[in-house]
């Protein structure tokens, strides 16, 4: 899943798919469920869902990502605001979206710092937030988005929610 936070025009953002080679391997299916699987994307070749924040424009391959996707709120200052319930409520997207978004980061502006992505990504930090989101949305995340994800265990959680572990 490709989601773009789209600072170049739509048309800039496909024609730069399309110099990339990437244009061959991406979703042409409807934006809506029911969803194919990996494993199905994988035999269609079809191996990138492209989505963007703002604007998606004429492309049937890139998609309005707040129109499929519901998300948390992602502007978080210290941990214990990540932590908290209200980091699970709705965000952009709202609830109608039928893919769910978790946003993971303390905000440290003007650049994010290894330190707290340690922090934050670790087990016992991030696992209980998932649930907890999980749990207060009813949705399964289908994409957590982290800080430097290779700080902490943030892929041994995915595959735990994924049912891997």
């Amino acid at each position: 899943m490709l989601s773009i936070e789209d600072d170049t025009s739509a048309t800039d953002t496909a024609a730069t798919i399309r110099a990339s080679g990437l244009v061959d391997e991406v979703y042409r299916g409807e934006a809506k469920p029911p969803w194919p699987t990996l494993r199905e994307l994988i035999d269609r070749d079809e191996r990138a869902i492209v989505l963007t924040e703002n604007h998606a424009g004429t492309e049937p391959w890139i998609h309005h990502q707040p129109a499929v996707m519901q998300e948390t709120p992602f502007h978080f200052t210290t941990p214990a605001e990540l932590a908290a319930p209200a980091s699970c409520e709705p965000n952009r997207g709202g609830t109608a979206g039928s893919l769910f978004l978790v946003n993971h980061w303390v905000d440290t502006s003007p650049a994010p710092r290894v330190s707290i992505a340690r922090r934050v990504n670790a087990h016992d930090f991030l696992a209980p937030r998932i649930a907890m989101c999980r749990q207060r949305r009813g949705m399964f995340p289908n994409v957590i988005a982290v800080d430097f994800y290779r700080e902490g265990d943030a892929a041994q959680v995915v595959d735990e929610v994924n049912g891997f572990r």
